[in-house]
């Protein structure tokens, strides 16, 4: 039997944070659509996944790391059955170093992490069985 839940929070940057991919260095000075992440927990014969979908240009291997530790605390799956995936978009938190700027506000320990730990938790507690398949044509 499969099961799959799915969990969603808003992942939006503070104003003024700095955004990622502009050249020179571009602060969020508005909100048009709030950003998210979104998890979606699996399980089958007892062992249990994660993927989330991360609305971010990319994120650092060192931050994955820190990342990875507190969602196995507070989920109880292994970190190495999540996979972590950006959708690279250019409108959202800068992931891959710290700006002397953002150093009031530590978006990944302030935002990121809770709201994916929050969205992990809500995935695994509203999991219920599915059926999957796998088509093909010509």
């Amino acid at each position: 039997m499969l099961k799959v839940g799915v969990g969603r929070r808003v992942i939006t940057p503070p104003m003024g944070y700095m955004l990622q991919g502009y050249t020179p260095a571009r602060p969020a000075l508005s909100v048009y659509d709030d950003v998210h992440i979104t998890a979606f927990a699996f399980e089958t014969e007892g062992v249990r996944s994660i993927l989330f979908s991360a609305e971010v240009c990319n994120i650092k291997v060192e931050v994955i790391k820190m990342i990875k530790e507190p969602l196995e605390k507070a989920t109880g799956v292994p970190a190495g059955n999540m996979i972590i995936s950006c959708t690279h978009t250019h409108s959202s938190a800068h992931m891959c170093w710290e700006f002397e700027q953002n150093t009031e506000y530590h978006y990944v320990e302030k935002t990121f992490i809770p709201m994916t730990i929050e969205a992990a938790k809500e995935a695994l507690g509203n999991m219920r069985q599915a059926e999957m398949g796998v088509g093909t044509t010509w």
